[in-house]
């Protein structure tokens, strides 16, 4: 079982991975704003090579995936919003 977290920031997407025994991996990826899903698949796909799954069986065997974003809370505090 997996646990993943992803985070997307105005330069990069964080993603970690934990699973049952408390081992956690981390990933950075450029963040992708055209195309927010872009970066958050990215960090999925390098979690998947890293353990030996397809990016489907990972994410069939994760039990809670949490997504928040950065870039969006700084957009809000700088009044950068569009």
């Amino acid at each position: 079982m997996f646990y993943i977290g992803i985070d997307i920031g105005g330069t990069f997407t964080d993603t970690v991975v934990a699973d049952d025994q408390g081992q956690l991996r981390i990933y950075k990826t450029e963040s992708t704003p055209s195309n927010l899903a872009a970066g958050v698949m990215e960090g999925v796909r390098l979690a998947s090579e890293d353990l030996g799954l397809g990016s489907k069986d990972l994410l069939s065997a994760t039990s809670y995936f949490s997504h928040g974003t950065t870039m969006a809370t700084n957009a809000f505090i700088e009044r950068k919003g569009r």
